[in-house]
This record gives structure tokens, sequence and C-alpha cells, in this order.
């Protein structure tokens, strides 16, 4: 069942968060003096600074993201809808916070579990510790 709802994810969605992850890596070196002529050693630390931290942040965002697909931020959602119902006429879909969280689990049957941030996100971390480690050992 997990592997059809990775499976469902398009191959575009991972092509996008690459684009973006490279361009972030190679804006974090440039900031880092990678492009500035500098020595090898210190164009090679703002390289793999640069992948670290992009690395890092879309691993823990690909986190956030994979536990609110399997339901840990439910009952914050059940909670702002019962806050918003407080100062609405329309009345509330679900009687508690069962239905809700039932109802939450069907729509969630049919998504696929995004993975494509996590992914990239280690590829990243480990483009980083490769650097580092050709680094120290050259």
């Amino acid at each position: 069942m997990i592997r059809d709802r990775i499976k469902e994810i398009p191959i575009r969605s991972y092509v996008t968060t690459l684009i973006f992850a490279i361009a972030g890596a190679v804006i974090i070196a440039d900031y880092r003096g990678a492009f500035v002529g500098q020595s090898q050693a210190a164009t090679m630390s703002a390289v793999c600074d640069g992948c670290f931290t992009v690395g890092i942040l879309l691993v823990c965002f690909g986190l956030l993201a994979l536990t609110a697909s399997g339901g840990a931020f439910d009952m914050l959602g059940f909670s702002m809808q019962l806050l918003l119902s407080l100062f609405s006429k329309e009345k509330r879909k679900d009687k508690d916070f069962y239905a809700y969280s039932e109802r939450k689990k069907e729509l969630r049957k049919e998504k696929a579990i995004p993975m494509n941030l996590f992914l990239v996100g280690l590829l990243f971390v480990l483009a980083a510790v490769v650097i580092l480690v050709v680094f120290k050992l050259y």
C-alpha cells in the first residue's frame, strides 16, 4: 500500500525540487565565495556548505511533509476547524475528532506520499559528505 502511494508521485516534482535545490546550493556557495577565485580549499568548503545547507533544509521539510501525510497534524487541523466554526454560520462537517480523523484518513488513501523533498535532500547531504571526504583526503 505504501509502495503504491510512493510510485504515484510524478517525476516532474523530483526534477523541480532538484533544480531549485541546485539553485539554492549555488547561491549559498556564491555567498560563501566559491566563485571569487579563492584557493581550492576555500572553494570546496563553500560548495560543501551550499550542498549541506540545502540538503539539511530539504530533509527537515521532507520529514515534516512525511509526518503530515501520515496524519500527525490532524488534531491541529481539527482544532482550527473548531475555532473557525465559532465565527461561522455554517454547520461543522464532523461532530467529533474521530469522525474528522476518519474522513482525513479516507482522503489520504488517494494521495501519494511526498518523498521528493526528503530524497533530494538526502542526495545533497550525501554530496556534501562526499565533497568533504574527498577534500580531506586530497
